[in-house]
């Protein structure tokens, strides 16, 4: 009997608007499935982020806010790396906090291709085997984006156009090794020549993610900045104690981390659908399963 497919195939031909339209749809399908297991986990990481983010001394911290953190890196991706050591605190709970999110979107995308009956129903012994399965993917393209986000960071505005365009390609490693099942290695060339055929899709459909999120991600930064000036004047007023003054900022960073790493896992996703669009345009693996399916009838 042939498998149930899924309602919203990721191998399937899209214009950008569809491929948009398919990630909040997913979403929408699968909420309770992705908060359960790509989004909550990360509270924890998310909030020993928002500690180590606190400021270590008495300063004005919105001046400590703006012109220590704040830069491209920071508008496009929710994290800075800007003035921080290669293997400092916050860089290594960073890089860990992704290899989680990683992992765990890219178990549920590939459950929801290939599980018959999608998600419904969906044991944790399941799960367990698909997160074995997405790790290694999800390893490489850590390990990649840590060093790569680092130098672009650190970077002038010139080299980081040019690493934005690799950033854009290598977008299609995770889903490619993930969804697609190609070894990890096989995976990157694969992945670089779907991106760099298919680079003004990725780049619209990112973009026009990236600006669905920006007002849920620009909502907790604008909150991080306003109360990160209105304690600074309180503190220096002396009606709240330094203590009081570093829980509250630790607090609102922690949900600011945590927003923008709900947002990447959406941008993944996102990137999921492009992924099957360039394979089925390039490759028509529809095809090949219709004609699987039928042998197995």
């Amino acid at each position: 009997m042939q498998n149930e497919q899924p309602k919203i195939d990721f191998f399937r031909v899209r214009e950008p608007g569809e491929k948009i339209t398919a990630t909040i749809d997913f979403l929408r399908e699968n909420r309770r499935w992705w908060l359960r297991c790509c989004v909550l986990p990360l509270v924890p990481l998310s909030a020993v982020l928002g500690w180590l983010q606190v400021p270590q001394s008495t300063v004005n911290t919105i001046y400590h806010f703006f012109w220590d953190h704040f830069d491209m890196g920071e508008l496009l991706f929710g994290f800075t790396f800007k003035n921080r050591g290669l293997f400092s605190a916050d860089m290594l709970v960073t890089a860990l906090a992704l290899l989680m999110l990683f992992t765990s979107t890219g178990a549920l995308m590939s459950l929801y291709q290939y599980r018959e009956g999608r998600l419904r129903g969906l044991t944790w012994t399941e799960l367990r085997g698909a997160l074995r399965r997405s790790l290694p993917a999800a390893a490489i393209i850590t390990l990649v984006a840590y060093f790569l986000f680092y130098f672009f960071c650190s970077a002038n505005p010139l080299l980081q156009l040019l690493l934005l365009a690799v950033f854009i390609p290598f977008a299609l490693y995770a889903p490619t090794s993930q969804v697609g099942y190609y070894p990890p290695l096989r995976a990157a060339g694969h992945s670089l020549d779907l991106g760099f055929n298919t680079w003004g899709g990725i780049f619209m459909v990112s973009a026009g993610l990236a600006l669905i999120l920006f007002f849920l991600r620009g909502a907790s930064e604008t909150l991080m900045e306003l109360l990160d000036a209105y304690l600074s004047d309180l503190f220096f007023s002396g009606n709240i104690s330094l203590e009081i003054n570093n829980i509250i900022y630790c607090v609102a960073a922690a949900l600011k981390s945590f927003v923008s790493l709900a947002c990447l896992s959406v941008m993944m996703i996102g990137a999921g659908y492009q992924y099957g669009h360039a394979e089925e345009k390039y490759s028509s693996v529809s095809l090949y399963e219709d004609v699987r399916h039928f042998d197995e009838i």
